[in-house]
Protein backbone atom coordinates (compact mmCIF):
# COMPACT_ATOMS: atom_id res chain seq x y z
CA UNK A 1 0.00 0.00 0.00
CA UNK A 2 1.45 3.35 -1.00
CA UNK A 3 0.54 6.59 0.74
CA UNK A 4 0.94 10.18 -0.35
CA UNK A 5 0.06 13.53 1.19
CA UNK A 6 -0.60 17.09 0.04
CA UNK A 7 2.46 19.12 -0.90
CA UNK A 8 3.49 22.39 -2.62
CA UNK A 9 1.47 25.48 -1.62
CA UNK A 10 -0.85 25.39 1.37
CA UNK A 11 -3.98 23.41 0.46
CA UNK A 12 -7.29 25.19 1.07
CA UNK A 13 -11.01 24.84 0.46
CA UNK A 14 -12.21 27.92 -1.42
CA UNK A 15 -15.60 29.67 -1.19
CA UNK A 16 -18.11 29.28 -4.02
CA UNK A 17 -21.50 30.83 -4.74
CA UNK A 18 -22.41 28.01 -7.14
CA UNK A 19 -22.52 24.45 -5.79
CA UNK A 20 -21.14 21.81 -8.18
CA UNK A 21 -23.23 18.94 -9.54
CA UNK A 22 -22.16 15.86 -7.56
CA UNK A 23 -21.65 13.23 -10.25
CA UNK A 24 -17.89 12.53 -10.29
CA UNK A 25 -17.32 14.92 -13.22
CA UNK A 26 -15.53 18.21 -12.62
CA UNK A 27 -18.03 20.75 -13.98
CA UNK A 28 -17.27 24.44 -14.55
CA UNK A 29 -17.81 25.28 -10.87
CA UNK A 30 -14.54 23.47 -10.11
CA UNK A 31 -12.70 25.88 -12.41
CA UNK A 32 -12.86 28.33 -9.48
CA UNK A 33 -10.70 26.09 -7.30
CA UNK A 34 -6.96 25.44 -7.36
CA UNK A 35 -5.80 21.86 -7.85
CA UNK A 36 -3.37 20.46 -5.28
CA UNK A 37 -1.19 17.48 -6.10
CA UNK A 38 -1.15 14.59 -3.63
CA UNK A 39 2.38 13.52 -4.32
CA UNK A 40 4.64 13.45 -1.26
CA UNK A 41 5.55 9.87 -0.45
CA UNK A 42 5.22 8.90 3.20
CA UNK A 43 5.31 5.11 3.06
CA UNK A 44 6.30 2.48 0.49
CA UNK A 45 7.81 3.09 -2.94
CA UNK A 46 6.52 5.63 -5.47
CA UNK A 47 5.17 3.98 -8.65
CA UNK A 48 5.65 6.26 -11.64
CA UNK A 49 2.19 5.54 -13.05
CA UNK A 50 0.27 6.54 -9.91
CA UNK A 51 -0.72 10.16 -9.29
CA UNK A 52 -3.53 12.10 -7.63
CA UNK A 53 -4.84 15.63 -7.09
CA UNK A 54 -7.76 17.24 -5.31
CA UNK A 55 -9.83 20.43 -5.24
CA UNK A 56 -11.92 21.75 -2.35
CA UNK A 57 -14.84 24.21 -2.23
CA UNK A 58 -17.39 25.28 0.37
CA UNK A 59 -20.47 27.48 0.70
CA UNK A 60 -22.79 28.42 3.58
CA UNK A 61 -24.18 24.89 3.84
CA UNK A 62 -21.67 22.36 2.49
CA UNK A 63 -18.10 21.34 1.82
CA UNK A 64 -17.27 19.94 -1.63
CA UNK A 65 -14.31 17.69 -2.42
CA UNK A 66 -13.12 16.40 -5.80
CA UNK A 67 -10.32 13.82 -5.99
CA UNK A 68 -8.82 12.43 -9.20
CA UNK A 69 -6.61 9.33 -8.94
CA UNK A 70 -4.61 8.16 -11.96
CA UNK A 71 -3.92 4.43 -11.69
CA UNK A 72 -3.81 2.07 -14.72
CA UNK A 73 -2.84 -0.96 -12.62
CA UNK A 74 -4.74 -4.18 -13.26
CA UNK A 75 -4.72 -6.63 -10.39
CA UNK A 76 -6.79 -9.31 -8.73
CA UNK A 77 -7.36 -9.26 -4.98
CA UNK A 78 -8.24 -12.93 -4.42
CA UNK A 79 -9.07 -16.14 -6.24
CA UNK A 80 -12.31 -15.81 -8.18
CA UNK A 81 -12.55 -12.02 -8.05
CA UNK A 82 -12.62 -10.18 -11.40
CA UNK A 83 -9.62 -8.26 -12.68
CA UNK A 84 -10.36 -4.56 -12.36
CA UNK A 85 -8.36 -1.33 -12.42
CA UNK A 86 -7.33 0.34 -9.19
CA UNK A 87 -8.91 -2.19 -6.83
CA UNK A 88 -8.46 -1.14 -3.21
CA UNK A 89 -7.09 2.31 -3.85
CA UNK A 90 -8.19 4.38 -0.88
CA UNK A 91 -8.66 8.00 0.07
CA UNK A 92 -8.94 9.43 3.57
CA UNK A 93 -10.18 12.88 4.58
CA UNK A 94 -9.95 14.25 8.13
CA UNK A 95 -11.43 17.51 9.41
CA UNK A 96 -10.30 18.98 12.70
CA UNK A 97 -11.63 21.81 14.84
CA UNK A 98 -9.98 25.24 14.96
CA UNK A 99 -7.00 24.17 12.81
CA UNK A 100 -5.62 22.22 15.77
CA UNK A 101 -4.44 19.03 14.02
CA UNK A 102 -4.91 16.63 16.97
CA UNK A 103 -2.58 13.75 17.63
CA UNK A 104 -5.27 11.24 16.65
CA UNK A 105 -7.73 11.51 13.78
CA UNK A 106 -10.44 9.74 15.76
CA UNK A 107 -11.22 11.93 18.77
CA UNK A 108 -14.08 14.30 19.62
CA UNK A 109 -12.38 17.15 17.75
CA UNK A 110 -12.10 15.28 14.44
CA UNK A 111 -14.48 13.96 11.78
CA UNK A 112 -13.11 11.27 9.48
CA UNK A 113 -14.12 10.07 6.02
CA UNK A 114 -12.71 7.12 4.09
CA UNK A 115 -13.49 5.87 0.59
CA UNK A 116 -11.94 3.11 -1.48
CA UNK A 117 -12.42 1.26 -4.73
CA UNK A 118 -12.93 -2.49 -4.54
CA UNK A 119 -14.45 -5.16 -6.80
CA UNK A 120 -17.93 -3.74 -6.10
CA UNK A 121 -16.95 -0.17 -7.02
CA UNK A 122 -16.43 2.64 -4.54
CA UNK A 123 -17.26 2.03 -0.89
CA UNK A 124 -17.68 4.86 1.60
CA UNK A 125 -17.46 4.60 5.36
CA UNK A 126 -17.87 8.30 6.22
CA UNK A 127 -17.01 7.65 9.83
CA UNK A 128 -18.55 10.20 12.16
CA UNK A 129 -20.97 11.67 9.63
CA UNK A 130 -24.07 10.84 7.59
CA UNK A 131 -26.21 12.45 4.92
CA UNK A 132 -23.50 13.12 2.34
CA UNK A 133 -23.88 13.16 -1.43
CA UNK A 134 -21.30 11.44 -3.61
CA UNK A 135 -20.52 10.82 -7.26
CA UNK A 136 -17.89 8.82 -9.06
CA UNK A 137 -16.43 8.13 -12.47
CA UNK A 138 -14.56 4.91 -13.13
CA UNK A 139 -12.44 4.61 -16.27
CA UNK A 140 -9.75 2.16 -17.33
CA UNK A 141 -6.82 4.22 -16.08
CA UNK A 142 -8.32 6.59 -13.48
CA UNK A 143 -11.17 7.11 -11.04
CA UNK A 144 -12.71 10.13 -9.39
CA UNK A 145 -14.63 10.73 -6.18
CA UNK A 146 -16.76 13.84 -5.62
CA UNK A 147 -18.31 14.53 -2.22
CA UNK A 148 -20.79 17.02 -0.80
CA UNK A 149 -20.56 17.10 3.00
CA UNK A 150 -23.10 19.20 4.94
CA UNK A 151 -21.37 21.40 7.51
CA UNK A 152 -24.04 20.43 10.05
CA UNK A 153 -23.00 16.78 9.70
CA UNK A 154 -19.35 17.33 10.58
CA UNK A 155 -20.21 17.01 14.29
CA UNK A 156 -17.62 19.66 15.02
CA UNK A 157 -18.76 22.91 16.62
CA UNK A 158 -18.09 25.93 14.42
CA UNK A 159 -18.23 29.15 16.50
CA UNK A 160 -17.29 32.45 14.92
CA UNK A 161 -13.57 33.06 14.60
CA UNK A 162 -12.57 29.42 14.14
CA UNK A 163 -11.01 27.78 11.09
CA UNK A 164 -11.26 24.11 10.17
CA UNK A 165 -8.14 22.12 9.34
CA UNK A 166 -8.00 19.04 7.15
CA UNK A 167 -5.66 16.25 6.07
CA UNK A 168 -5.99 14.14 2.93
CA UNK A 169 -4.25 10.82 2.23
CA UNK A 170 -4.34 8.57 -0.85
CA UNK A 171 -3.25 4.95 -0.66
CA UNK A 172 -2.69 2.21 -3.23
CA UNK A 173 -2.54 -1.38 -2.05
CA UNK A 174 -0.28 -3.77 -3.93
CA UNK A 175 -0.91 -7.51 -3.81
CA UNK A 176 1.28 -10.28 -5.15
CA UNK A 177 -0.15 -13.80 -5.32
CA UNK A 178 -3.07 -12.61 -3.18
CA UNK A 179 -0.70 -11.44 -0.45
CA UNK A 180 -0.51 -7.83 0.72
CA UNK A 181 3.09 -6.72 0.17
CA UNK A 182 2.85 -3.03 1.06
CA UNK A 183 1.23 -1.58 4.18
CA UNK A 184 1.44 1.99 5.58
CA UNK A 185 2.77 3.00 8.94
CA UNK A 186 1.65 6.08 10.94
CA UNK A 187 1.03 8.91 8.48
CA UNK A 188 0.07 12.58 8.31
CA UNK A 189 -0.69 15.05 5.52
CA UNK A 190 1.98 17.71 5.00
CA UNK A 191 1.22 20.57 5.06
CA UNK A 192 -1.96 20.76 7.09
CA UNK A 193 -4.73 22.31 4.97
CA UNK A 194 -7.42 24.73 6.06
CA UNK A 195 -10.84 26.12 5.19
CA UNK A 196 -10.28 29.78 6.01
CA UNK A 197 -13.74 31.00 5.12
CA UNK A 198 -15.33 29.01 7.92
CA UNK A 199 -14.03 31.65 10.32
CA UNK A 200 -16.39 34.13 8.64
CA UNK A 201 -19.56 32.07 9.05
Amino acid sequence: MFLFSCTSREPVFEFTNTPPVIDGIADETWDEANAFEINELIDGELPSYFSAWFKGLYDDENLYLFIHIQDPTLKTFAEGSPDAPHNYDQGELYFDYNFTRPETYFDEQTTAFEFFRGPLLIKDTHKGSTGNLEGEVHEKDFWTQELQIPLKNLKIEKPDGHTFGFDIHVMMEIYRANELVQSPGPTRTIPHGKIPGCSEK
